[in-house]
C-alpha cells in the first residue's frame, strides 16, 4: 500500500518586511473613483488592500498582508463619494454555483480552534482501510474534490470511503453519511513525483450525499477568477497540529493569508501559476499539516457565499508557517476541467455510431489500402506475435506473448515514512512503452519529462505484472530522450521519448520488437488497430494487474478534433483511434506511453501510435484516444539509436 503523505519541499523560509505597500494592481484606479474617503462604501477594502495609495500607512504602517474578511471590493455605480445603493443581483448559476452559507458563522478565528456542527458541511473525511487519510469537500450530492496524491497507488481492495457530516471521528453525532468511491478522476497531467503540479482528483460516490443543513456543497470559482493577495481565508481539517502529534479527532480550522504570488515563487521556485499560497499573520502554529491534505481553502466573497480557492497539497513539515507556507493548488486554473469531468458542458454534436458495433471488422477496402499500403515492409522480423490473437473483445485479458513488444516502465522514489522514521523505498508501476529494438524502448515524454534515467526499469515478456512470469526480464535504464520540441504545460505536440536501457533484452518468443512505419508513412481511416497497456478500464477504477486489449478504429483529425472532451488542437503529429460511440475501449491513465499497433497482411504488427492523452472517463463513449504519431518521427527515433 502506497502510503499517503503531504508532500513537503525542505526549504527554508525567511520572514520578509512586508512594508506598507499596495496589495492590488488596480488600487490606483479605484482611489481616482473616490474609494479612499471615510465614507465611501469601499473604504475598508481601500484601507487593508490600498493603504499607500489612500495615505493611511503613517504611525500604522502595514508590516503583514491586510487583515480583511472581504476579498473583493463592493459593487459600485458611482464614483461619488456617498453611498450608493445597489441591490445584488445573482447571476443564472449551474450546480457548481449554487453553494450555501453554513448555518453557523465563522467568527473571529483562533489557530486550531474546534468547528461547529454544520460550520463546515462540505467537509468530508477519506478513510483507507478504516484510517483517516485525507480530506475534501463536496461538489455535488454525487461529487467530491481532493487532492491528487491522496488516491494514487491505492486499489481497489484498499476499502475507500468518504464520510460527510462529521465532526467529532471518535463519536457518532448522527449526522454522518457516509459513501464508497465508485471512480477517481486524477487530472491527466499530474506529475508526482517530478512537482506536484495538477495535484487535483474528482471522486465519484456509488451513493450520493443528502444535502441537509450539515451536509453542503461549496462553490468553485469560475475560470481564472483570482483571490487577491492579503485576502484572509479559511483552512479546516483533521491534520496534525505538531510534527509528532497525532490526528485530531475533532475539526479543526484556523485563519490564513493568501500570499502574493511574486513572493511565493521567491519562496520556493516549484511554485506555479497553478499553485497558491497561504500563511498565518502571527507566524503561530496554523497551516496545512499531514491529514489535511485534500482539504479545502475557503475565502468568503462580498456577498457571503464561501469559495473553494485551494485544495491543501503540501507544506511545513514542522506543521506551522512559521518557516513555510502551505501549498495549494488554485481552484481558478481547474474550473474547465471540473466541469468536463462532470459533464457540466455541452458536448458537440457527434455523427451516429458506425454499424457493425464496436468490434467491425476491417472492411475489404481497408484491407486492399493495407495490403499495399504494407507490401513493401522491410523488416520482416520485428512485430511477430507468437500465440494467434483472435477475436479481440474489449477488457480481454492478453495471453502470454500475444503482445511480446508491450514493456511496463517503473519508477523508484524514496519518501519518508513517519511511522518508522526512515526513508522507504517505493516503485511503482509509472507507463507502458513498446522495444523497438533490444536495447531501446519507445514511450510518452510525458511519462519521463523532467525525471532522471536512474529512477527507471523496465519489465518485458510478463502479462500479469502481481504473479510475475518465466519469461520476464527487467532491465535497468541507462538514459532517456525526450523529443527536444516537448513542451508539456504548451502543447501536447512531440510526445515521444526514447529509453536506452542499461544492457540488451534477450529476444524470445515472449519479448520481441514491433515494427515501426516508415518516415510520413500513414494509416488509412478506418483501419482497426489495437491498444494494450495496464491502464485503468471503465469498471475498474485503477491500474489492473493483468495486461489489456482492445480493438480502435483509426479516426480523421477532423473527427478527432469534435470527439476528444477538451479541444485540444489535433496536429499532423497527432493520430486518434476510437472504438466508436457508445463503445468503451480507449486509452486511459496507465495505458500512457504505451503501443497503437496495426496488423499488416503477411501478420506483423507495425506500431503507429503512442498513447498520449484520452478521455478522462477512461473510455470513448463521448471522446477518442489521442496518440503521437509515429511515422512523423521515424528519422528522428534512427538518429538518436544510431548516434
Amino acid at each position: 500500500m502506497v502510503v499517503l503523505l503531504v508532500f513537503f519541499f525542505l526549504f527554508q523560509f525567511v520572514a520578509a518586511d512586508f512594508g506598507c505597500q499596495d496589495w492590488v494592481s488596480r488600487c490606483d484606479v479605484y482611489a481616482k473613483k473616490g474609494w479612499c474617503a471615510e465614507i465611501h462604501p469601499n473604504h475598508d477594502y481601500m484601507k487593508n488592500m490600498c493603504p499607500k495609495i489612500c495615505g493611511f500607512c503613517g504611525a500604522d504602517k502595514t508590516t503583514t498582508p491586510p487583515k480583511t474578511t472581504t476579498t473583493t471590493p463592493l459593487p459600485t455605480t458611482t464614483s461619488s463619494t456617498e453611498s450608493p445603493k445597489t441591490t445584488y443581483q445573482p447571476p443564472t448559476l449551474n450546480p457548481l454555483d449554487k453553494c450555501q452559507l453554513p448555518d453557523v458563522a465563522v467568527s473571529r478565528i483562533i489557530s486550531g480552534r474546534d468547528a461547529k456542527p454544520g460550520q463546515f458541511p462540505w467537509q468530508v473525511a477519506m478513510y483507507v482501510n478504516g484510517h483517516f487519510s485525507c480530506g475534501g469537500s463536496i461538489l455535488k450530492p454525487d461529487w467530491l474534490i481532493t487532492a491528487a496524491h491522496c488516491l494514487q497507488g491505492l486499489q481497489p481492495s484498499h476499502n475507500i470511503t468518504f464520510v460527510a457530516g462529521e465532526l467529532d471521528r471518535s463519536v457518532s453525532s448522527g449526522y454522518e453519511q457516509t459513501s464508497e468511491i465508485e471512480m477517481p478522476h486524477i487530472h491527466p497531467h499530474y506529475e508526482m513525483p517530478i512537482s506536484l503540479n495538477n495535484d487535483i482528483a474528482l471522486v465519484k460516490l456509488k451513493r450520493p450525499f443528502k444535502f441537509n443543513r450539515f451536509v453542503q456543497p461549496v462553490c468553485i470559482p469560475q475560470q481564472h477568477e483570482e483571490i487577491a493577495p492579503g485576502s484572509k481565508c479559511i483552512l479546516s481539517g483533521w491534520g496534525r497540529t505538531k510534527k509528532d502529534g497525532e490526528s485530531p479527532n475533532v475539526l479543526k480550522y484556523t485563519k490564513l493569508y493568501v500570499v502574493n504570488q511574486t513572493q511565493c515563487v521567491a519562496w520556493n521556485r516549484r511554485i506555479t501559476n497553478y499553485m497558491m499560497c497561504g500563511y498565518d499573520e502571527n507566524n503561530v502554529l496554523a497551516s496545512g499539516c499531514q491529514g489535511d491534505s485534500g482539504g479545502p481553502l475557503m475565502c468568503q466573497d462580498s456577498h457571503g457565499a464561501w469559495k473553494l480557492h485551494g485544495v491543501v497539497s503540501w507544506g511545513s513539515s514542522s506543521c506551522h508557517t512559521k518557516y513555510k507556507y502551505t501549498t495549494f493548488t488554485r481552484m481558478s486554473m481547474y474550473r474547465y476541467f471540473i466541469n468536463d469531468t462532470l459533464g457540466l458542458t455541452n458536448k458537440p454534436s457527434l455523427p451516429p455510431p458506425p454499424k457493425g458495433g464496436c468490434d467491425a471488422d476491417v472492411s475489404s477496402q481497408d484491407a486492399f489500402l493495407l495490403k499495399s499500403l504494407y507490401s513493401s515492409s522491410t523488416n520482416p522480423t520485428c512485430g511477430q506475435s507468437a500465440p494467434a490473437s483472435g477475436r479481440v473483445i474489449a477488457g480481454k485479458n492478453a495471453k502470454d506473448g500475444q503482445f511480446p513488444w508491450q514493456v511496463a516502465i517503473y519508477k523508484t522514489n524514496w519518501n519518508w515514512n513517519e511511522e518508522r522514521g526512515e526513508r522507504v523505498k517505493s516503485t511503482m508501476f509509472q507507463c507502458g512503452g513498446s522495444l523497438i529494438a533490444p536495447q531501446w524502448v519507445l514511450t510518452a515524454s510525458h511519462c519521463v519529462y523532467r525525471s532522471y534515467a536512474y529512477k527507471f526499469n523496465v519489465s518485458i515478456g510478463v502479462t500479469n505484472r502481481k504473479t510475475g512470469s518465466v519469461h520476464e526480464q527487467r532491465v535497468g535504464v541507462e538514459k532517456f530522450f525526450t523529443h527536444p520540441q516537448y513542451k508539456k504545460h504548451i502543447s501536447l505536440n512531440n510526445d515521444l521519448a526514447l529509453l536506452k536501457l542499461s544492457s540488451p533484452i534477450r529476444l524470445s518468443d515472449y519479448r520481441s520488437t514491433v515494427c515501426l512505419p516508415g518516415q510520413g508513412q500513414q494509416v488509412p481511416v478506418g483501419t482497426k488497430c489495437f491498444i494494450s497497456g495496464w491502464g485503468k478500464t471503465s469498471d475498474k477504477p485503477f491500474t489492473v494487474d493483468h495486461l489489456q486489449h482492445a480493438p480502435l478504429r483509426i479516426l480523421s483529425n477532423e473527427v478527432c478534433y469534435k470527439r476528444q472532451w477538451r479541444l485540444n488542437e489535433i496536429t499532423d503529429k497527432m493520430v486518434c483511434a476510437s472504438a466508436g460511440r457508445g463503445c468503451p475501449q480507449s486509452g486511459c491513465q496507465g495505458d500512457s506511453g504505451g503501443p497503437l499497433t496495426c496488423q499488416q497482411p503477411n501478420g506483423s504488427w507495425i506500431q503507429h501510435g503512442v498513447v498520449s492523452y484520452g478521455s478522462p472517463y477512461c473510455d470513448t463513449k463521448e471522446a477518442s484516444t489521442v496518440f503521437t504519431r509515429v511515422s512523423e518521427f521515424k528519422d528522428w527515433i534512427d538518429s538518436i539509436m544510431q548516434n
